[in-house]
């Protein structure tokens, strides 16, 4: 099972959780546009499909930025329509890059496997073209990538 990925990122994170979105269009620019006024980046956002009208989104920001985040969201809460908003700290993000012969599909099981065999809990596994992030508790970073280089055979080449 040889392939050539890359670490293109890696970076640590704190979640902001944001329960029962209003089905509507322009929820996310609203929460894009509340906490780029203050000069925060979102690094990744996922939308979360949990039974109720909307399903919850989790925000993913830089550990720096998580309390002036949290903080806008929190007093904005009913402007953007969400229920509650909470936060999670202690994660960071990796996102790999595939450069390999076999198709994607596989080259990503293989991680969510490596992941497991390992019993390495994620918070996101996520896929974007190419690429795979996968969000995990800070203190599991170093496990994650020796299960990457025991699962697919090869060492580790991080851009970051």
């Amino acid at each position: 099972m040889l392939y050539s990925y890359k670490i293109l990122r890696k970076e640590n994170v704190s979640e902001i959780l944001l329960t029962q979105l209003p089905e509507q269009a322009g929820v996310a620019a609203k929460i894009f546009s509340l906490i780029a006024e203050k000069g925060i980046n979102v690094v990744l956002i996922q939308h979360i499909y949990t039974g109720t009208v909307g399903g919850d989104a989790a925000v993913f920001v830089a550990r720096d930025d998580v309390s002036d985040a949290f903080a806008i969201l929190e007093r904005h809460k009913g402007q953007i329509g969400v229920q509650t908003v909470a936060k999670k700290e202690g994660f960071t993000l990796l996102s790999i890059c595939s450069h390999e012969s076999r198709s994607h599909k596989n080259f990503c099981l293989d991680i969510h496997r490596a992941l497991c065999r390992e019993s390495i809990p994620v918070e996101i596994f996520s896929l974007a073209g190419s690429n795979i992030n996968v969000v995990l508790p800070e203190n599991q970073v170093e496990p994650a990538m020796s299960s990457f280089e025991r699962f697919l055979g090869e060492p580790i080449i991080s851009l970051v």
